[in-house]
């Protein structure tokens, strides 16, 4: 398959990277709201739910954006915690990754790199503050 750019509307290597993006950043929005954030009681909500017998949604990656989770993951390893929420990973940090860690990252890649780094920090944002209100009700 040819993964150079090309038009997303011809079903190519664009669309091939969005789809891929997508369906990593669905992955990410539930690693982030089920089993990252902690409230006052040390549980996350995946435990939350299990306690109360409430479904749970499991993460799936695809295998061939297995290489890009774990990426993704070391990148988010490396960031200190934010006062106000997580901080995001910047252009300079993920440069400095690849000096690093020698990968080589594509445009395509780096975008969806980023891409995940958004939702997951929305996520999470959103985790924090449904905890919030529930600790306060």
């Amino acid at each position: 398959m040819d993964l150079r750019p090309g038009r997303s509307s011809l079903g190519g290597p664009r669309k091939f990277y969005e789809e891929l993006g997508e369906k990593l950043c669905e992955a990410v929005a539930i690693v982030a709201r089920y089993d990252t954030i902690k409230d006052k009681d040390g549980e996350t909500r995946r435990e939350r739910n299990e306690a109360f017998e409430t479904e749970n949604p499991e993460a799936e990656v695809p295998d061939y954006g297995a290489f890009i989770w774990e990426w993704f993951w070391e990148l988010r390893q490396s960031q200190p915690p934010g006062f106000s929420g997580p901080v995001p990973i910047s252009n300079l940090e993920l440069i400095a990754w690849c000096q690093v860690t020698g990968n080589i990252v594509s445009r395509e890649e780096a975008s969806i790199l980023k891409t995940m780094d958004v939702r997951f920090c929305g996520e999470i944002e959103k985790e924090s503050e449904a905890i919030r209100v529930r600790e306060t009700d």
